[in-house]
């Protein structure tokens, strides 16, 4: 493992009962730690083949749209695509709690998100440091799958620590509930003979629990990009 400032970080979560994972990154083309806003395109598709290398299917892109044009991603969604990676864009103001009019978008595009990660799929979200937003809808995805408030939010600060930390972001993931669908497929796995089906736990699965937390921890996904 390195400390290379200049490798893009996933810090990846594992959704309980459900095999598929999410990865909390930073802004594509970015350099962490640097004040600029705007990105490099050479990075920027350096980032998309790390995504693409990590088996990302899906990007979740929670900046507004002066954002996009502040941080030059003009080019994003033509470098997913090639990458067939699918582009969800979901704006949403910095600093703010999601309200009604993000929620309208979320429920168009949730369901597609949640069946990736019940078939055991990845996903990543971003925002601009891959912190304040994006630990709001990864701790809300993650309950909309079944996973317990605690867990959702334990899950979260666990893989991206020193996010969640005020009342208000608590209190909107505490509001959250699962998806309709989480608790029929819940139920139908637990009607399953014991023995006759594959178990769901992400702890099974060798990638569950990779996180930016240490340069030095061995659980870490930092996967170097090369020119």
């Amino acid at each position: 493992m390195s400390g290379d400032g200049s490798a893009y970080r996933l810090a990846v979560v594992g959704s309980g009962r459900v095999r598929g994972q999410i990865a909390m990154v930073g802004c594509p083309g970015r350099m962490a730690g640097i004040a600029l806003p705007t990105t490099s395109a050479w990075r920027l598709q350096r980032d998309v083949a790390t995504l693409k290398h990590w088996g990302t299917q899906a990007l979740v892109t929670l900046l507004e749209k002066s954002e996009l044009a502040l941080m030059r991603l003009g080019t994003l969604p033509a470098l997913l695509e090639a990458r067939k990676i699918d582009w969800y864009h979901l704006p949403l103001r910095d600093g703010c709690i999601p309200d009604e009019s993000f929620e309208a978008m979320w429920r168009a595009a949730a369901p597609q998100l949640r069946e990736v990660l019940w078939r055991g799929g990845r996903i990543a979200v971003h925002c601009v440091d891959g912190r304040s937003r994006t630990a709001m809808v990864t701790a809300k995805l993650l309950v909309e799958l079944g996973c317990p408030t605690q867990d959702a939010l334990n899950r979260v600060r666990g893989a991206r620590p020193r996010v969640l930390v005020s009342a208000e972001e608590e209190q909107f993931i505490r509001r959250q509930v699962p998806a309709v669908e989480a608790a029929f497929r819940t139920q139908v796995s637990l009607a399953q003979p014991r023995g006759l089906h594959r178990s769901l736990n992400a702890e099974d699965d060798p990638a569950f629990g990779w996180s930016d937390s240490s340069p030095d921890d061995p659980d870490q996904l930092d996967l170097r990009r090369a020119q």
